[in-house]
């Protein structure tokens, strides 16, 4: 009876202990939600119904609709006499450095709908981007998830930062080993000149394809305790701390040598491949785009690549980028964006290139349209700023009026 008593009294204070430190933490605004799932055919994405503040970079509470999309509610079955754009892509179109009215998507649907840029229709903008995909998760979405709400229009984000090394096995198992990480996606690799699916990430240890009942119930908590949230931080926090020291070694190094080095980023896409194993990253990045055109048009759709920008490509300083490239004896910061437009044109693909727009405002105004205070201006994802331009950009392409205004 006593011992009975006893566990009572523990539970009870357990209880009472937990409460208050929910209650802390609510007060002092503490937020550390998990947005992402497992997923068997892009590796992961984001976690239905997840909710939560975002303060990595800048400051979004950011909700994730019933589907896993960072957008609003969406019906499946398209409105009449409506145009609907799905936007594939990576961290830069999921934003959640952002409010969500503030992203270039967002942007690019309230533009294209006040400038009637396909008559009586109306646009509706649907973001399928997530973090951390490359082109082969961006075609696995598409396949799987996109087709469902009938898009009228496909826009490819690519992110010539990183997008390249993404796509490639080898580039990524390296750099994998390096951070002594795994990453769990799908990749495609080369067979006399096809493309041919590579789906073992659904054998690495960790991988969920379907989560357990007691598994969806611990992300139920966890996505509404903010004491569960804590532990998970704390958790993570000493993930990150245990990276090997070559990681953090070169990190700082980087960041030492010049403020517009990114972590994250990969510097040798500025330059023509080096190597076998960057000429077939290239390869497979220009196969993708391809598959993914063909595919598109294959429905009667129409495609658009949206080559993005890097921090660097766009930075105000004239003479941080100049410092930039000639440390580092580059020719042309523009040589991704280029490479991709050289290969549209080639293969009748549509593409924008943002970035040398991008940075004739940024230097003719001197806003930086990269980064917040508290990271760092000019490096990491776009801000306010820089989503704003980048819709009015995408916009200003698919606007007739513009178009003949002179808007470019």
């Amino acid at each position: 009876m006593k011992r009975s008593g006893n566990l009572l009294l523990l539970f009870l204070s357990l209880g009472i202990a937990f409460a208050l430190c929910e209650i802390g933490l609510r007060l002092v605004g503490f937020s550390y939600p998990n947005f992402y799932i497992s997923d068997e055919y892009t590796g992961s994405r984001l976690r239905p119904g997840s909710q939560g503040w975002y303060r990595n970079e800048g400051e979004a509470y950011i909700r994730i609709n019933s589907d896993g999309l960072r957008d609003h509610e969406h019906s499946k079955v398209k409105p009449a006499g409506t145009i609907r754009i799905a936007i594939l892509g990576d961290s830069y179109a999921e934003a959640l450095q952002v409010p969500l009215e503030a992203t270039f998507w967002a942007h690019l649907e309230r533009e294209l709908n006040g400038c009637h840029a396909f008559g009586d229709k109306k646009v509706e903008v649907l973001n399928f981007g997530v973090s951390g995909f490359g082109t082969a998760q961006e075609l696995q979405m598409l396949r799987y998830r996109v087709w469902d709400y009938d898009p009228d229009i496909v826009l490819l984000t690519v992110t010539t930062g990183n997008d390249v090394r993404n796509n490639s096995i080898f580039l990524e198992t390296q750099r994998s080993i390096f951070l002594e990480t795994q990453r769990h996606s799908p990749f495609f690799r080369l067979k006399n000149g096809d493309l041919v699916l590579d789906d073992s990430f659904r054998k690495l240890p960790g991988h969920k394809p379907k989560e357990s009942l007691p598994w969806q119930f611990y992300r139920s908590i966890a996505n509404s305790s903010r004491t569960v949230q804590l532990f998970s931080k704390v958790k993570n926090r000493s993930a990150i701390g245990n990276i090997g020291p070559k990681a953090q070694a070169k990190n700082s190094a980087a960041e030492r040598a010049n403020l517009a080095a990114e972590e994250g980023l990969d510097e040798t896409i500025y330059f023509e491949p080096p190597n076998d194993e960057w000429r077939e990253a290239w390869e497979i990045t220009e196969k993708l785009i391809a598959k993914i055109h063909e595919e598109v048009v294959a429905r009667k759709k129409r495609m658009i690549v949206v080559t993005l920008s890097s921090g660097v490509q766009v930075h105000p300083a004239a003479g941080i980028q100049e410092r930039y490239v000639k440390e580092r004896s580059i020719e042309d910061l523009f040589y991704p964006d280029m490479r991709i437009k050289a290969f549209g044109e080639k293969h009748g693909i549509e593409v924008i290139m943002l970035a040398p727009s991008l940075a004739k405002y940024a230097r003719a105004s001197g806003k930086f349209l990269h980064g917040f205070e508290k990271t760092g201006l000019g490096r990491g994802h776009w801000n306010g700023e820089g989503h704003k331009r980048a819709g009015e950009l995408i916009a200003n392409s698919l606007c007739p009026t513009r178009k003949t205004a002179g808007f470019h």
